[in-house]
């Protein structure tokens, strides 16, 4: 849906539950705010941040990159 657009930021809110396949890679993001247990498709971001989330215990908050491929909770 929003694969290839030019997003940097992406909220999401806290409704969503699951986000399908490729919805947001292609995308120079650098911030990522998600809610918790969100279920995640394959390939949803570019990087490491599916990864990232799911070793944080999907926890919510805000996910940063310098790079859209590195990613880290925001303290």
């Amino acid at each position: 849906m929003f694969e290839g657009n030019r997003l940097t930021g992406v909220p999401i809110p806290d409704l969503v539950t699951a986000i399908g396949e490729n919805v947001f890679s292609y995308n120079p993001l650098t911030s990522v705010t998600i809610g918790a247990n969100v279920k995640l498709g394959a390939d949803v971001f570019d990087g490491d941040l599916a990864d990232v989330y799911t070793r944080e215990g999907r926890r919510a908050g805000t996910y940063i990159s310098r790079d859209s491929w590195t990613w880290r909770k925001q303290q």
